[in-house]
Parts: structure tokens; C-alpha cells; sequence
């Protein structure tokens, strides 16, 4: 593997407090498990039935709901530039999976990847759309190589339904009510059928009420209990049933994937963060998309981050130093980038600010973001200077960069300051990485000063670069501008449809 420290955003303590730190945390331990000695033993005096005490305190509304969701916001991704390794280092970036195993695989040959050498790193939605067996050999990848990534939509909701189904099997009955419900299931529509010939309607499941209605039995099942036990099991069915999320379908594609996760699969998934800052490269990892700044406000009010310079070591911080506390900025203090859903979900931005999942109405996110980047003029900007004659405001920020999936139906999406990789490869169409790095080429390099010539450079080449990002988006590789002054390849492969035929783009917008 590569050399890389890859750890949480605000991950690591001033060594002048790690001592305290350490007090702090024993004490917390020693806390914990007082508490849970303590409850274990006021458990035990309710004639141990545990689970049927929780049960009823659940159903009846006393105690919350999990989180289901387990969301991680950011992690940052940093290289050792010390390394030998670094001179000949590639990251690729790869576009929605969706299961296809058998592509992901293709792609890999196609771009030479070396995991002792390369970083690979995905853009989320590894798994579902495809087949059950396909999500599972690309998770039995991605674990056993120990792939960075994001955190898709659809891998969320697998995510919610596992954790789900591991709460309700560790009630008392909860499990063997799993395996009945199922069993009805099955009555009704046969053995689960084979996945490749899933109609549309089967792969969505089902409201639990109907599945809840289905309350025909086994004879024996019937004959070996008296009214009263069954009266007693319809109770606690209904229990269980009031415990399933309104608006999930129960067996549906995301459940039975979710169903048949390894223990492994599921520590992977959910340890996956919402976002990957990537310093190095000025540039953010999502899955979806993101805001340069909160839409609701002025771009120039006092709390947007790319208004203002911050303030590193006193004042005296590098540049490099600056640009990462304004990335971290973004991610931290514009409210769109905390809200889990948009992060995942987000294309398009309505008149009044919402952000929807679907393209139908509104603008893309991403022309909001690559409207606001050539504004940023580095950190000697004047308020007054000649720019403002040109452009509306310049701003004392340094172009940041993001990568995403997402949008099928868009297809590989190239801007100057963002790149859509999800060429649609569980539709029959493509499976695109973006290549970085590799004998010096695809880097992305710091400006070279701070004077604004080369960004003006820049920003003069930029109707130039259209073209190019055109013939990419239609070919589906070559070089495409990627940060500061660096280039990158974008390379594709084929696909085969692993799924029922049908509209992508009616697939996104019911999202």
C-alpha cells in the first residue's frame, strides 16, 4: 500500500495535553462500565427478560430510535511526502460501481493499478443496482485492499437497513420474527427469485403493512399454539412492525443486500465518511456534491469561508498552511456540507435555495461551485483592486477542487473545478476513473507565486480547456485541467448490463 496517513479531520492532540487526555479517557472508561455493570444488574432483576423489557419500552415511545444512519463527515487524506514512493505515485478516482465487479476489474488492468504503489480511491455507491453476487466480490475487494473512499446513497441505505436488522435480532424474538415475516415472504412470491430476472416492482420491496397482512400460517404453526399464544405473538408482531421506519420497504433490494453483509462488508461501509479532503491536491472527495459556500447568505457576509483569510500560527502560516484552513473551512462552517442527505443526494439547487435530488428543476450544484472558483483571487487580493472592473467580486481564496458520482444520467460530467466520474456503467454504458500523478504527470502543483499573474494565466485558458473537456466527456478519455497548474487522465472502460432495462434517468429523479 501506498504511504498515507489517513485519519479524521481534527484528529490528533497537542502533545502538551495527551497526558490529560489520557486521564479523561480512563475515567470515561471506568465510567461506562460502572453504568453498564449497573444496568446489567437492574436487568437482571426483571425475571431476565431483557429483551422483551426493551421491546416494550421502544414500541410504546419511551426510548428513541438508533442512529441507523452511523454517518462519518469528513476524513483527510494526507501523503507522505517524504516518501521515495512519491515521485511515481498515482491516485486514481473511480466512478460509481454499482456491483460491477466484473468492470471494476476491467478498469483496474486498463490503468496498470498497482496497489503497493497506487492509491485507489471511489466515489461511493459501490454496491446495489447490479447483482447481490456482484456488490458482494466488489466489497470483498475493496475490504481486502483496504480501499479509501466515500459514502454513497445507496450504500446509506444499506448501511440503515443492517443496522436495523441487527437491533431488532438482538430483542428476544426479534430474529426468529425476521425469519417469519420472511417466510411469508416467500410464500407469497415464491422462493426469492433469481435476481437476474427481478422485476422492477420486487427490487423496490414493499410497505411492512403488507407484508404484515400476510396472516396465513402453517397449519401445525396454527394447530400446535392455543388462542391465547397467538394472541400474545400477533401483539408482538405488532410491536416489531411499529419499529420499521415509516417510508422503508422491507425486502426490498437494499434490505436483502444489507441481510447477507459480512460482518467485514458492514464494519467497511459504515467506517466510509461523507466527504475526503484531499490538502495536497486542494480538493474534496463527495458523492453526490457540495456548496463553496452557504447559499442562504451574501457570498461576502462575515461567516462564509472563502470571504475571509484566515488566521494560522498568529498570522505568520505558509500558504499551503492558509489554503488548508479555508478547505476545512468550507467543510466545517457552510451548513449545506453538514447535512448528511445533500451531501449524498444533491444535483440540483432551486430559486429559493433547496437542494433537490433530482435534475428536472433548478441548476446544478456544480455550476455554482465552478462559478464561484475563478472569483478567488489568492490572499493579496484588494477589494479595490483593477479585477472588479471585470468581474462582479474577488474574493481572498485559492480554488478548490471536487470529485463526485452520483448523476448518471449527465454522464462523465467535465468542469474546470469539478468532476462527475459516474459514466452510467450499471446502465450499459461506461466506467471512468480520473488518473493523478505517475513520472511527474496529472500532479496537481501549487501557483507559483502569489501575484495573481499566473492565475489570470489561468483563468485566459480556460475557454481553450472547454473544448478539450468536451472531447473528453464524448470519447471518454484523454487529459483533462485538473487544480492549480496540473493535469490529469481520464480513462474508461465498457460495460455489461447487470440489471433490468430501463430509464436512469426516471431512477434518479424518484430518488
Amino acid at each position: 500500500m501506498p504511504a498515507h496517513d489517513y485519519t479524521f479531520i481534527g484528529e490528533g492532540a497537542n502533545p502538551r495535553h495527551q497526558t490529560l487526555l489520557r486521564r479523561v479517557l480512563s475515567l470515561s472508561v471506568l465510567g461506562f462500565f460502572l453504568v453498564f455493570l449497573l444496568a446489567r444488574g437492574i436487568s437482571r432483576v426483571a425475571e431476565g427478560d431483557v429483551g422483551a423489557l426493551d421491546l416494550e419500552a421502544f414500541s410504546s415511545g419511551k426510548k428513541g430510535m438508533p442512529d441507523f444512519g452511523q454517518y462519518v463527515h469528513s476524513r483527510t487524506l494526507r501523503f507522505d511526502e517524504s516518501s521515495a514512493q512519491e515521485v511515481n505515485r498515482r491516485t486514481i478516482f473511480v466512478g460509481d460501481v454499482h456491483g460491477q465487479s466484473y468492470s471494476l476489474q476491467d478498469l483496474l488492468n486498463t490503468t496498470s493499478y498497482d496497489p503497493t504503489h497506487d492509491t485507489l480511491i471511489h466515489v461511493g455507491d459501490l454496491i446495489a443496482k447490479g447483482t447481490r453476487a456482484g456488490s458482494s466480490q466488489v466489497l470483498d475487494y475493496v475490504v481486502e485492499h483496504d480501499t479509501i473512499g466515500v459514502r454513497g446513497n445507496h450504500d446509506q441505505k444499506v448501511i440503515e437497513w443492517r443496522g436495523w436488522q441487527e437491533w431488532i435480532g438482538a430483542f428476544d424474538g426479534g430474529k426468529e420474527w425476521m425469519e417469519k415475516i420472511e417466510k411469508r415472504w416467500k410464500r407469497k412470491h415464491g422462493e426469492f427469485v433469481g435476481e437476474e430476472d427481478e422485476s422492477k416492482e420486487l427490487r423496490k420491496g414493499v410497505d411492512p403493512e403488507e407484508v404484515e397482512g400476510m396472516e396465513a400460517e402453517d397449519e401445525d404453526e396454527v394447530d400446535a399454539a392455543g388462542k391465547k399464544q397467538r394472541k400474545e405473538r400477533r401483539k408482538r408482531d405488532k410491536k416489531f412492525w411499529s419499529l420499521v421506519p415509516s417510508s422503508w420497504k422491507i425486502f426490498s433490494e437494499h434490505y436483502l443486500l444489507a441481510r447477507d453483509l459480512t460482518s467485514k462488508h458492514y464494519d467497511y461501509l459504515r467506517s466510509l465518511p461523507l466527504i475526503l479532503h484531499i490538502p495536497s491536491e486542494h480538493a474534496f472527495v463527495v458523492h453526490a456534491g457540495m456548496m463553496p459556500y452557504d447559499i442562504t447568505k451574501k457570498i461576502d457576509g462575515p461567516r462564509q469561508p472563502l470571504a475571509r483569510i484566515p488566521r494560522v500560527h498568529g498570522g505568520a502560516g505558509s500558504v499551503d498552511e492558509i489554503r488548508e484552513k479555508q478547505e476545512v473551512g468550507v467543510l466545517e462552517r457552510v451548513p449545506q456540507n453538514n447535512d448528511p442527505w445533500a451531501l449524498i443526494n444533491m444535483r440540483n439547487v432551486l430559486h429559493d435555495h433547496s437542494i433537490i435530488s433530482n435534475t428536472k428543476h433548478g441548476r446544478a450544484w456544480y455550476s455554482i461551485w465552478n462559478q464561484l472558483m475563478p472569483k478567488c483571487a489568492g490572499f493579496n487580493v484588494s477589494t479595490s483592486s483593477e479585477h472588479n472592473v471585470h468581474q462582479d467580486k474577488w474574493l481572498p481564496c485559492e480554488p478548490m477542487s471536487v470529485i463526485y458520482g452520483h448523476t448518471a444520467s449527465r454522464g462523465l460530467d467535465v468542469h474546470r473545478w469539478t468532476l462527475g466520474l459516474d459514466s452510467g456503467c450499471v446502465y450499459g454504458r461506461r466506467l471512468s476513473a480520473l488518473v493523478l500523478g505517475g513520472d511527474g504527470k496529472g500532479v496537481s502543483r501549487r501557483r507559483k507565486n502569489d501575484d495573481g499573474d499566473d492565475e489570470e494565466e489561468d483563468r485566459e485558458d480556460d475557454d481553450e480547456w472547454e473544448d478539450d473537456a468536451e472531447d473528453v466527456e464524448e470519447n471518454g478519455h484523454g487529459n483533462v485541467k485538473f487544480g492549480d497548474e496540473g493535469h490529469g487522465r481520464i480513462v474508461s472502460v465498457s460495460c455489461h448490463k447487470h440489471r433490468q432495462k430501463g430509464s436512469e434517468k426516471g431512477d434518479e429523479d424518484r430518488r
